[in-house]
């Protein structure tokens, strides 16, 4: 279900607070993890200020990040650590902040459903 959408491979990253997803989600995407290859890593703190930390401690290149996160990192105005990051919603994001996720940081928004 989530290998279509998430989209990892071999050499993947992928960040998340636990807090974030529901259980089941959480499972899926850590065989996901392990089917394809990729590295899970857990983020310590829930704000966004912590999840860009570890998208920067860990190279990451996809992330879960509620509507909330979302629209912080896009407004966030201090340096965005890695380019072409993909992330992944955990909810219905506003119009405005997945724009400015794209033009601002050259980041791509998907809906993790």
């Amino acid at each position: 279900m989530y290998k279509r959408q998430v989209g990892l491979c071999d050499g993947d990253v992928l960040v998340l607070c636990g807090r974030d997803v529901p259980a089941p989600t959480l499972i899926g995407l850590v065989d996901l993890c392990l089917t394809q290859g990729a590295t899970l890593a857990g983020v310590h703190g829930t704000g966004a200020r912590a999840l860009l930390d570890a998208v920067l401690r860990h190279d990451a290149t996809a992330a879960i990040v509620t509507p909330d996160k979302l629209r912080a990192i896009a407004f966030d105005h201090g340096t965005i650590p890695v380019p072409g990051v993909r992330l992944l919603v955990t909810g219905v994001p506003s119009t405005e902040a997945v724009r400015a996720c794209r033009t601002r940081h050259g980041w791509t928004v998907s809906l993790l459903s």
